[in-house]
């Protein structure tokens, strides 16, 4: 396997949505394996948009989404399979609050199976791996306790250990960072960006912070108005672009 091959690519690919609204522009680009590649812009610019074509949560109206191995996501058979092979994390987790970790990372794990096989209790082959998951993340020591018991950093290692456990080759985050503190929020990227190299895997984050970005991305896109106004390494970011992305107030602030 090639350990930088591409894993998908967007081929002038456009949204709008029914109202009018532009949410892409034609957009064309690859996301490939053994890469952290993060997407910023102020709110609106188009992050979460292209975020989501790249699973099939929100479908083009121009342009075509391939992945390397399955050819276009045109039909839903064909994205299925796509989204088997993909795992999303969200900013407030989506986690069953009442059911404990290890509960939680199981579902990870459900569409490995037809739809009555889940009426019936998941096999000790897959608790051991939702295990192995919760230990990855080091969270093994907390797997019997409510998720709405833990802390939100904690939390968020859950969902991130459920997505592991669809042992996927495509990791996309919309902004996993946003409801944390500044130190759990680094520790979540770090866990992501190591998981990555380890598995050789593509990984797609939105974030709106920008030290974040230039400490653990690989790549960066950068979006303004639903249109890529740069595509390139984390050092790329110089005040020029951010003024142009964020608006001369945003130099001002201070770092995360």
């Amino acid at each position: 396997m090639n350990r930088d091959a591409a894993v998908l690519s967007l081929h002038e690919v456009a949204v709008r949505y029914p109202s009018g609204t532009v949410g892409l522009e034609p957009t064309s680009l690859s996301v490939g394996r053994n890469c952290l590649t993060v997407l910023l812009g102020a709110s609106g610019a188009g992050k979460s948009t292209l975020l989501r074509t790249l699973n099939g949560l929100v479908r083009p109206t121009a342009g075509e989404v391939r992945h390397t191995d399955l050819g276009a996501l045109h039909d839903r058979a064909t994205l299925r399979a796509h989204r088997r092979r993909s795992a999303m994390i969200f900013q407030q987790h989506q986690l069953i609050g009442r059911w404990h970790a290890l509960a939680n990372v199981l579902v990870g794990r459900l569409g490995a199976y037809p739809g009555w096989r889940t009426l019936l209790p998941m096999p000790e082959t897959e608790r051991r791996r939702a295990l192995a998951c919760l230990e990855r993340v080091g969270l093994l020591d907390r797997a019997l306790d409510r998720c709405d018991t833990l802390s939100g950093g904690q939390q968020q290692r859950v969902g991130i250990a459920r997505a592991l456990a669809q042992d996927p080759e495509l990791f996309l985050a919309d902004e996993p960072v946003a409801s944390l503190d500044p130190g759990s929020g680094r520790r979540v990227l770090a866990l992501l960006r190591e998981i990555c190299r380890e598995r050789a895997m593509a990984a797609v984050v939105s974030l709106h912070q920008v030290e974040m970005a230039r400490e653990f991305a690989d790549r960066v896109v950068a979006l303004s108005a639903g249109r890529v106004v740069y595509d390139g390494p984390p050092d790329g970011l110089d005040d020029t672009l951010l003024e142009r992305l964020y608006g001369r107030a945003a130099l001002d602030e201070p770092a995360d």
